[in-house]
């Protein structure tokens, strides 16, 4: 009778064991861990292109500044510049003028058929029934093309 040959390893031949093999069919970790970073960056950089790219539309605003007032109260004039500080085109403006806390004019100036754009400024000069040394407060109502609207406010003396 014959015995069964027994298989004798190699010394220095890689065992067979299941983990050994799954070992060697997968990435290193390394390479595992650079290609999961690669795949953050992108996906935060993508994040980013939308969000920003909302935000821009989210984040048109009206806003206007009131740059200079003068009322002369020897002549009844008053002479407005104010600026265009936000991001959308000023459409329309109501100047309203108080003595004391009670309104003594209202007045809605005819701007440029385009409006008041960002960053640019206009000036009014208007009439009305002032006092010399007197105090005025002027609140400008600046409404966009957007639809949305903000208020600006100075108090001034008459001269």
């Amino acid at each position: 009778m014959m015995k069964a040959a027994t298989a004798i390893p190699m010394v220095g031949a890689p065992h067979s064991t299941r983990a050994d093999a799954h070992r060697r069919k997968a990435i290193s970790e390394m390479l595992a861990v650079i290609i999961l970073l690669a795949l953050t960056v992108v996906a935060g950089v993508l994040v980013h292109q939308i969000f920003t790219g909302k935000a821009g539309v989210a984040s048109s605003s009206t806003a206007v500044s009131i740059q200079s007032a003068y009322i002369s109260g020897e002549n009844g004039v008053m002479t407005l510049t104010m600026q265009n500080t936000g991001s959308s085109i000023i459409s329309s403006v109501t100047v309203s003028v108080y003595q004391n806390g009670n309104q003594v004019s209202q007045l809605s100036p005819s701007l440029p058929s385009n409006g008041i754009p960002p960053g640019q400024s206009w000036s009014g000069t208007f009439t009305g029934s002032f006092t010399s040394g007197e105090q005025y407060t002027i609140i400008v109502q600046a409404s966009s093309n957007t639809g949305s609207s903000t208020t600006s406010t100075v108090t001034v003396t008459a001269n």
